[in-house]
């Protein structure tokens, strides 16, 4: 799921592009970096049917990370998700404990 989600949405805060994988990549390596790149994830995704999903929908949650990344480390994501009118907060199921 985290690979998935870090080559859909990208990073949530810098213009990185996710690199080729190895097959034999360590599960700590990918927790690591999904983390760095997704700092806010549990106010924006949710657990639905087996699979997070951005509250946001797909266009909205790439909006919102394009935003983020043009405005830079200062502002916090919470900010521009409420600049587009949506902020629903955490819940859902424990995501760090999935793997």
């Amino acid at each position: 799921d985290m690979l998935e989600i870090m080559s859909i949405y990208g990073s949530e805060v810098s213009e990185t592009v996710m690199p080729p994988r190895k097959l034999n990549i360590q599960k700590a390596s990918v927790i690591r970096q999904f983390r760095r790149w997704n700092p806010n994830f549990l106010k924006f995704f949710y657990f639905k049917d087996g699979k997070w999903e951005p509250k946001l929908g797909r266009e909205g949650e790439l909006t919102r990370r394009q935003q983020t990344r043009k405005k830079g480390p200062k502002q916090s994501s919470a900010v521009v998700a409420a600049s587009i009118g949506r902020d629903d907060g955490g819940g859902g199921k424990g995501f760090w404990g999935d793997l």
